[in-house]
């Protein structure tokens, strides 16, 4: 039953009772409850649906901030998707890179054990980190718990899904952020060990 129709109905019961009791104390009878008793009854019963009332909307505002903080984390994790996804493509362009620079260093008679090594260490990050974004990717495409127009219309799945995204691309950093940093430190004693013979394109893929 709506709130307000209960509202009213108690209303009427207060008259009722109000009605009541003028009525038996006019042919001398004693009246079940004084006109005040029965105010402090309804008054009470109105109190109660009041309070219950307020429990109702507080509780749907909990449900709607946490709902709107879902949506939020979708739209955000749409676009830091887009991002990593740019990262990886530098990263792939990176190994293009330095794949060649390795090409030409063995060409002019250099030693690029060490530089392919890092190379490979390097591109399975990559590969790793990949998989990872894909499956973001994935969770976030499909959207379970969200419409399609990214609101929540299951609140378990929506979570579902942002935690899955969360933690693959959350991996995904930490893994590229890893063998960006091995690879940087690799090309750094590379070069150094090549002296004055080192190519200017160290540079850049360091």
């Amino acid at each position: 039953m709506h709130i307000k129709h209960l509202v009213l109905k108690i209303g009427k019961c207060m008259a009722s009772v109000f009605v009541l009791a003028g009525l038996m104390a006019a042919v001398g009878g004693s009246a079940l409850v004084s006109e005040a008793q029965a105010r402090d009854l309804t008054g009470d019963a109105s109190m109660t649906v009041v309070r219950h009332a307020d429990s109702v909307d507080a509780g749907n505002l909990r449900e709607e901030r946490a709902n709107w903080r879902l949506e939020h984390a979708l739209t955000q994790l749409q676009l830091a998707l887009q991002m990593q996804e740019d990262r990886l493509l530098m990263a792939d362009e990176t190994i293009v890179f330095l794949q060649q620079l390795s090409v030409d260093l063995e060409a002019d008679g250099k030693d690029t054990a060490e530089l392919e090594a890092a190379i490979d260490d390097f591109a399975t990050s990559v590969e790793t980190a990949n998989v990872l974004w894909n499956e973001a990717h994935q969770a976030l495409d499909a959207a379970a718990g969200f419409d399609i127009e990214g609101k929540v219309v299951d609140p378990d799945q929506a979570r579902d899904t942002i935690e899955t995204a969360r933690d693959a691309m959350a991996d995904c950093r930490r893994i590229l952020k890893d063998g960006t940093t091995d690879l940087r430190r690799a090309l750094r004693e590379y070069r150094q060990a090549l002296g004055d013979e080192a190519p200017s394109g160290l540079q850049q893929g360091a």
